[in-house]
């Protein structure tokens, strides 16, 4: 009885409650006790942990980078440099698979140049089909046998419907 009374979450609780109340009546409020204290020791660890990453994001190991803009090499920190590289490929990967579902210039502007695209206006990525992105998604989570992976079939269908731009909207072929 007593170890299914200790497995339950409100008798932990209750239990929590009992020892943090009697600690609280027990220790005395007094200046020099360390237990009362304690808050103000640590009090000022957020601004020095703020410091230091200040510190790290603008001044540690500076190294010289070229700017195209003003045509000369001023100092950046190695941390901003490595964070500001990671992001752009991470967002390169974004836009490449935004670019590869929904079509345009950019995922092939992205490879050749914006120079080439704009030289060849033509030239654009054709938009996948929602029903070949549902059905591909729908394999994908058959394939790696998950409830999870399975669910995520219906977002190419919801997004598809309610998205307010009828140009992306699957609209049916009527032959007259």
């Amino acid at each position: 009885m007593r170890a299914d009374l200790l497995r339950s979450g409100f008798a932990k609780f209750a239990l929590l409650i009992a020892v943090f109340l009697v600690l609280y009546f027990a220790i005395p409020a007094v200046e020099g006790n360390y237990l009362w204290r304690l808050p103000h020791l640590i009090s000022g660890w957020p601004e020095q942990i703020n410091k230091f990453v200040r510190f790290l994001m603008f001044d540690w190991l500076p190294i010289d980078i070229y700017d195209p803009e003003i045509e000369e090499y001023e100092a950046s920190p190695l941390i901003k440099e490595v964070t500001r590289a990671f992001s752009t490929g991470i967002l390169f990967c974004i836009n490449f698979l935004r670019e590869f579902l929904l079509g345009g210039a950019k995922t092939l502007a992205a490879f050749a140049g914006w120079d080439y695209a704009r030289a060849h206006p033509d030239l654009v990525w054709p938009a996948l089909p929602w029903t070949i992105v549902a059905a591909g998604a729908a394999l994908l989570g058959y394939a790696l046998k998950g409830g999870g992976w399975q669910r995520w079939r219906l977002v190419p269908r919801f997004t598809s419907r309610f998205s307010g731009n009828g140009n992306l909207r699957w609209k049916p072929c009527r032959w007259s």
